[in-house]
């Protein structure tokens, strides 16, 4: 089995080290242009750059996505290794500036390394990076944690955290390549984070309604009205930023998006907009029925009461 050793930003450790036992972090890239690859649930290591030149933990590797900065920071918060959305938003373009990165688009995505099972050493554990490790590296490398310099971080970083009387790292790993696979992927899972659970789910259904197929998220900021024919949304608070088409935010009312099948969703409207009819400009349809839309409002057909599963009531709904 292979594991990654990575270069991370001390201030980025520094905040998750406060921050305790953690069953997830987000190891951000301030772009999401190449993707990451690694076995599933393989030893993924930290390192810091010079002057430290060390190990300071490890985690084990969950999955890779791309999202929106945003949604990357309501899914993990804190665990991105920042005190606020401000500052993570201030470490990316300060990252994107060292090499001159070009936007494209409205896109603001960032590349996402989900790990499970995190565990942070204080600098009086710290372990010395591999020897071979060459001072011009400044991308991660992968190395045999069953052979040589990759075997030795590894089992050091298993002693490190049975020092700390980390539970999950209470027994040793199994030497066994099978046995080891079976045994990381078993602690990964005894407990999955909201964060990477709230990301799977997600992911599986296509970032859609699983009920009505209503492709929708709430936006990163202060929801505005908007007529259904402009295109005044800004492509950061659109589910997908490469789609052209704009968002219309009307509380508890929406439109309905063409279904896989081609027919379409509808949804339902408050009683006092049925009666006036239609709403949100030129080709909006009064539905029948009632139905529910992902992170919408809806109204029950029998008692007229409405629903929404989101905070503040407020439906996004991408336009079709």
């Amino acid at each position: 089995m292979f594991g990654t050793i990575a270069i991370t930003d001390y201030d980025w450790y520094r905040s998750l080290l406060a921050m305790g036992d953690l069953d997830e972090v987000n190891f951000w890239r301030p772009s999401a242009r190449t993707a990451f690859h690694a076995e599933p649930y393989s030893p993924f290591f930290f390192k810091l750059r010079s002057p430290n030149n060390a190990i300071v933990g490890f985690a084990l590797f969950d999955r890779y996505i791309a999202l929106p900065d945003w949604l990357a920071w309501e899914c993990f918060e804190k665990r991105n290794g920042c005190e606020s959305f401000q500052v993570m938003s201030q470490r990316i373009h300060g990252l994107r500036d060292g090499y001159r990165y070009v936007r494209e688009g409205g896109s603001n995505q960032i590349g996402c390394i989900i790990l499970a099972r995190p565990q942070f050493f204080p600098k009086e554990m710290w372990i010395p990076q591999p020897e071979d490790w060459k001072v011009r590296t400044q991308v991660s490398k992968r190395y045999d944690i069953t052979v040589g310099e990759g075997r030795r971080v590894w089992l050091q970083c298993q002693e490190r955290a049975r020092t700390l009387q980390h539970e999950h790292w209470s027994f040793p790993v199994p030497e066994t390549p099978e046995a080891t696979v079976q045994f990381l992927y078993r602690l990964a899972k005894q407990r999955v984070g909201q964060g990477t659970f709230r990301v799977n789910v997600s992911d599986a259904y296509d970032w859609a309604c699983s009920v009505t197929h209503e492709h929708s998220l709430p936006g990163p900021g202060a929801v505005q009205v908007h007529h259904r024919s402009g295109r005044g949304r800004e492509a950061r608070h659109r589910l997908r930023p490469q789609d052209p088409r704009p968002v219309a935010a009307v509380p508890g009312v929406g439109q309905g998006r063409p279904r896989r099948n081609g027919a379409r969703g509808p949804v339902a409207q408050p009683a006092d907009r049925q009666a006036a009819g239609p709403v949100g400009g030129a080709g909006c349809h009064s539905p029948p029925a009632a139905s529910i839309g992902a992170y919408g409002s809806a109204q029950c057909p029998s008692t007229g009461t409405h629903k929404s599963s989101t905070p503040d009531s407020t439906a996004m709904w991408l336009q079709t």
